[in-house]
């Protein structure tokens, strides 16, 4: 991947970020916001965190163009391959960060 393919996927990141904060002020809902931070070492989850009304989402963001263009296929969910998202590496992120953020609440 160019550097100038890198720099657009964090343009559309950060787009994309903006987007989703905007939507919670738009619907008046009090959210807190994380950007690129990772919960914990091997967080494949970490583009955007919001947290409102004891929820809590987690977004990740993946950029393609023209010369970078991936589309998620199966091995990409069956393997720990290039991308590293496999089923059960996505399911501990979700159990991970769910137990965590329950365990906050109290």
């Amino acid at each position: 991947m160019s550097l100038a393919t890198a720099h657009e996927g964090y343009e559309y990141q950060d787009l994309l970020t903006g987007y989703f904060i905007l939507n919670e002020i738009f619907e008046e809902r009090d959210a807190e916001f994380i950007i690129d931070r990772k919960e914990y070492d091997n967080d494949k989850i970490d583009d955007l965190l919001i947290i409102n009304k004891g929820r809590k989402f987690k977004k990740q963001i993946k950029y393609s163009n023209a010369d970078f263009n991936h589309v998620l296929s199966k091995p990409d969910l069956s393997t720990d391959g290039t991308y590293s998202l496999s089923l059960d590496t996505l399911y501990y992120a979700a159990t991970y960060s769910r137990c965590n953020f329950f365990r906050n609440l109290r």
